[in-house]
C-alpha cells in the first residue's frame, strides 16, 4: 500500500491554493488539504489554551500554538510532543505531561475524567516519585502506531498535500496510549489528577466548555458551509501549569478550487453567541495565511553603521545629528466581532445534533442614484414678423358724415360709390339663370328655398310717433359711408342733436 500523490504540487502551490484562514484572539488554527480515492477533503484544526487551577476554568490564554510537527526531547531523546496537524482522528484522547510527586517510593497516580458525574475514563498507575508519569504521547515509530500504516512510512505522511490510500487506518494519528482514549470529548468535562501536581496532591477542575465553529465563505463574503469543530485531544502540561484542547472538523470539498475563499473560525464559551473574527484585523490571520503575509511583507532594513562625528559637507548638520525617523505605531488590535447575525445553539452542539447551515445574509437593494433634472433648453424668443405699413384708405371730403355724432380722430369715414355696388359679385351667382338676378326670391339650383320676403310688421300710432322722433342717420344713394362709432370703442359720448 502506497501513499497517493496529490498532482505533484509543491509546498508553495499547495498553500497558495488553500483559502485564507482567520481566527479570534487566543485561538490558533490551520487548514489541511488532503485526499482519498473518493475525493479531496479539507480539514480545519483549532486550538485553545487555559491555565490549570482548582475549580472551573473560565479564563483562556491569550495565545497558544498548534504543534505542527512531531518533536523529540533533544536531551533525553524521548518523544515529547505529537503533531496536531492530523487530517482525521477517529476518537478523542488525553495526553498528560507530568511527573509523579509524593514521598520517596512508589506514588499512586490517577487520571479521572467524568461528565455530569458519569465516569468516562479512570486510569491508575504506580510510579516512582520523581519519574515520568508515562501518560504522555506515544512516538509514531512505536509498534502500536507503526503497525497501522500497513507498509507506509511516517515520512510519507509528512509532506503535504497528503494523499491517503483506500482503507487507511486513521487510528495511526492517535498519539495517546490505548487506555487514555475515549469515544468523544465535549470540552466541559471534569478532570481529577492525583499525585501529578508539584504542590497539590489532588487537583480537580472543569474544562472551560468552549465551542468552535468554522464557516467557509465565498469570495464576496457569503457563507457557503458551516460546521462545528469537535475536541479530540486534551493536553495537560502540569510542569508548566497549562492545558490545551485541539478541535477538528472535516469538509468534503475540493480544497484546490477554493482560491479567493476564506475560512473563519468562531469561538463561544458557555452559552454565549459564537464570535467570528474581524478579517480586516491582521492579528486574526492564522496558519498559512500568516506565513503568506509575512513573506509578502518587506524585509526590515538593517540599521546603518554609526556615522562619523565630523560634519558632512553636503549636509547642513553633522552626520551624527541626523534626524531619527520614529518607527510606525503598531496597528491597534480590535476585539473579535460577530460578522453575522446568526447564533449557534451550544446545547445542540454538545448533544451531537447537526447544525443547520446559516441563512443567507440579507442583501439590501442598492439605493437609487440621485439624478438631477435636466436643465431647460434655452429657447430664443421668436423674431417679430415683419409688418408692412398699411396706408389709410382715401377719405372723401365731399361726403360729410351723416351719423349725427361728434367726429373725432378715433374713427374715419370711407366713401364708397354706389355705382360700384352693381359690379360686386353676388353669392351663388352661378346658380342664377339669366333674368333671375332681380326676380323673385325663389332660385333654382340652390339647395334651399329662399321663400318670399316677409312684410315688415305694422306699427301702431304710438310706435310710429315715437319712431318719427328718433334721429337716425341716413345713408343716401350717392355714397355709402362705412362708419365706426365712438361708443364701440370708448364709453359712449354725448350725442349732438341734429337740426
Amino acid at each position: 500500500m502506497a501513499a497517493v500523490s496529490c498532482s505533484g504540487s509543491t509546498m508553495n502551490d499547495y498553500e497558495e491554493a488553500l483559502p485564507e484562514l482567520f481566527a479570534p484572539s487566543g485561538c490558533d488554527a490551520e487548514l489541511i488539504g488532503w485526499s482519498l480515492p473518493a475525493g479531496p477533503r479539507l480539514t480545519v484544526v483549532g486550538k485553545i489554551g487555559f491555565e490549570l487551577h482548582e475549580g472551573p476554568l473560565k479564563t483562556l490564554l491569550p495565545a497558544v500554538d498548534l504543534c505542527r510537527a512531531d518533536r523529540f526531547d533533544t536531551k533525553t531523546g524521548l518523544f515529547a510532543a505529537a503533531s496536531d496537524l492530523a487530517p482525521l482522528v477517529p476518537s478523542a484522547e488525553i495526553l498528560v505531561l507530568a511527573r509523579a510527586y509524593g514521598p520517596p517510593g512508589p506514588v499512586a497516580v490517577r487520571l479521572h475524567v467524568a461528565r455530569k458525574g458519569a465516569t468516562l475514563l479512570d486510569k491508575r498507575v504506580s510510579i516512582a516519585a520523581g519519574a515520568s508519569a508515562c501518560l504522555g504521547p506515544v512516538a509514531p515509530s512505536s509498534p502500536s502506531r507503526l503497525g497501522r500504516l500497513k507498509g507506509l512510512t511516517p515520512a510519507a505522511l509528512e509532506a503535504p498535500p497528503l494523499g491517503l490510500p483506500a482503507g487507511f487506518d486513521f487510528a495511526y494519528f492517535r498519539a495517546a496510549p490505548d487506555d487514555q482514549q475515549l469515544g468523544a470529548l465535549k470540552g466541559d468535562e471534569e478532570i481529577t489528577l492525583e499525585g501529578l501536581h508539584p504542590t497539590l496532591p489532588r487537583l480537580s477542575f472543569k474544562l472551560p466548555g468552549c465551542v468552535l465553529i468554522a464557516r467557509l465563505l465565498q469570495p464576496k463574503g457569503r457563507p457557503l458551509k458551516m460546521t462545528p469543530l469537535l475536541p479530540d485531544r486534551l493536553l495537560l502540561d502540569l510542569e508548566r501549569g497549562w492545558g490545551a484542547l485541539t478541535y477538528r472538523a472535516g469538509i468534503a470539498i475540493d480544497w484546490a478550487t477554493l482560491l479567493g475563499h476564506s475560512v473563519e473560525l468562531g469561538l463561544a464559551q458557555g452559552d454565549t453567541t459564537v464570535a467570528f473574527p474581524d478579517k480586516k484585523d491582521p492579528a486574526t490571520s492564522r496558519g498559512h495565511s500568516r506565513r503568506r503575509a509575512a513573506a509578502l511583507a518587506p524585509a526590515a532594513q538593517a540599521p546603518s553603521p554609526a556615522a562619523p562625528t565630523e560634519a558632512d559637507p553636503a549636509l547642513p548638520f553633522p552626520s551624527s545629528a541626523r534626524p531619527v525617523v520614529p518607527a510606525p505605531h503598531p496597528v491597534a488590535r480590535r476585539e473579535p466581532t460577530d460578522l453575522s447575525d446568526e447564533t449557534v445553539d451550544i446545547a445542540s452542539l454538545r448533544a451531537g445534533r447537526p447544525v443547520a447551515p446559516p441563512a443567507p445574509l440579507p442583501v439590501a437593494p442598492p439605493a437609487p442614484l440621485p439624478v438631477a433634472p435636466p436643465a431647460p433648453l434655452p429657447v430664443a424668443p421668436p423674431a417679430p414678423l415683419p409688418v408692412a405699413p398699411v396706408s389709410p384708405p382715401p377719405v372723401s371730403a365731399s361726403s360729410p358724415p351723416q351719423h349725427g355724432f361728434d367726429d373725432g380722430p378715433l374713427f374715419a369715414t370711407m366713401a364708397v360709390d354706389s355705382g360700384q355696388l352693381t359690379e360686386l359679385p353676388i353669392p351663388f351667382a352661378e346658380a342664377l339663370e339669366a333674368g333671375e338676378r332681380e326676380g323673385p326670391a325663389t332660385r333654382r339650383g340652390l339647395p334651399f328655398d329662399l321663400g318670399a320676403a316677409a312684410p315688415p310688421p305694422a306699427l301702431d300710432d304710438a310706435q310710429a310717433s315715437e319712431r318719427s322722433t328718433l334721429d337716425v342717420p341716413t345713408v343716401t344713394d350717392a355714397a355709402l359711408a362705412l362708419t365706426t362709432f365712438p361708443w364701440q370703442i370708448d364709453p359712449p359720448r354725448t350725442c349732438s342733436s341734429s337740426s
